[in-house]
């Protein structure tokens, strides 16, 4: 008995000083030291000392410290709901919306704050162009900026520049939509984008590039473009480069701007293919759904004859199935003749 007595004791004993040293971290805000005398010990914490340390913390204004005293403790918050709101307040004359918005996670108090207050909070944010943190107030208090729609459209106009996804934010927040013009001159200048590449690479870049913004543009805006029609077809002629998803590209541009590809455009292209790459014309015809005109062929065919090309023209004659005409065989007698006198000399 004498021995269990004296076991008790300095369990007690040990339990105290363990429990000071709990206080001594806390207190020094050594909360990395508190975790391993708990793993150590295992003695549980005081949960009363700990709600006053949290309290204790947001008096001093350390957001930080009390959400890694949490998830250290396990112990739920129960701070009085007139300390946090007097806390949010604070946060909010500062315009820092980051122990702001980590407060209200931890809490779950109810955001009750001078609407007054908010405005001063988004004039501040206004004036330094953060639209982000404009974002971030909205979310946490719902509460819509008063903002002056010149500056919204200013807005718009430099997010156009730059990353569309915004926009539909930015409608959701200030009640304003983008002007139209804006919109439209941003489709616009998608286009010249793309009519500005000379190669290959650099097209279907642009073109990857420019639809998807004319898609995040259309969802946010529900502004379909309107751009002139010879300025589509450009861009048709553009994207039928040897893409090897023009079907999907073409697709894509038809349902943003509405306009089909014309045949004009399509037999342009396709009288590239006869001049520079025959051998590429079936596919492309496969592609697009659509044949070569006999008139592009024989156009085609005369001036390889008259250029001495006669090897595109077997390979034209070969892609299409299309006989030269007696024109075009006459010329290539001729010039062939030619050549072998020119020879014999």
């Amino acid at each position: 008995m004498i021995l269990e007595n004296l076991l008790d004791k300095n369990k007690e004993e040990f339990i105290k000083k363990v429990h000071e040293l709990y206080s001594n971290y806390l207190e020094e805000g050594k909360l990395g030291k508190l975790k391993e005398l708990r793993k150590v010990t295992n003695i549980e914490y005081d949960a009363k000392i700990i709600q006053e340390y949290y309290l204790n913390y947001l008096k001093k204004d350390n957001i930080r410290k009390i959400k890694d005293l949490q998830e250290i403790t396990g112990v739920k918050l129960n701070i009085p709901k007139k300390c946090v709101r007097d806390c949010y307040k604070d946060k909010i004359q500062k315009n820092n919306l980051w122990d702001l918005n980590l407060l209200h996670q931890l809490t779950n108090v109810k955001l009750k704050i001078p609407r007054k207050d908010i405005q001063k909070t988004y004039e501040v944010f206004i004036n330094k162009k953060d639209f982000n943190d404009i974002e971030s107030l909205y979310e946490l208090t719902k509460i819509k900026p008063k903002i002056a729609r010149e500056i919204v459209q200013n807005w718009y106009a430099e997010m156009l520049k730059k990353n569309y996804f915004e926009i539909k934010d930015l409608q959701k927040i200030t009640g304003i939509k983008p002007q139209k013009n804006l919109v439209q001159e941003a489709y616009e200048k998608g286009i010249e984008t793309i009519l500005s590449k000379t190669n290959v690479d650099s097209i279907m870049n642009s073109i990857s590039n420019v639809f998807g913004k004319f898609d995040d543009l259309y969802k946010s805006t529900g502004i379909k473009p309107n751009v002139p029609n010879d300025k589509i077809q450009e861009c048709y002629y553009k994207i039928m480069i040897g893409a090897m998803r023009i079907k999907d590209s073409i697709k894509e541009l038809e349902n943003i701007t509405g306009v089909k590809v014309s045949q004009e455009i399509i037999q342009k292209r396709c009288k590239d293919y006869l001049m520079k790459a025959p051998w590429y014309l079936k596919e492309f015809e496969e592609k697009m759904g659509s044949k070569v005109s006999e008139t592009n062929v024989q156009k085609a065919y005369l001036e390889h004859a008259k250029s001495g090309n006669f090897f595109f023209i077997q390979n034209i004659e070969k892609a299409t199935g299309i006989k030269p005409s007696k024109e075009v065989n006459e010329i290539i007698r001729t010039e062939r003749f030619l050549k072998v006198l020119t020879k014999l000399d």
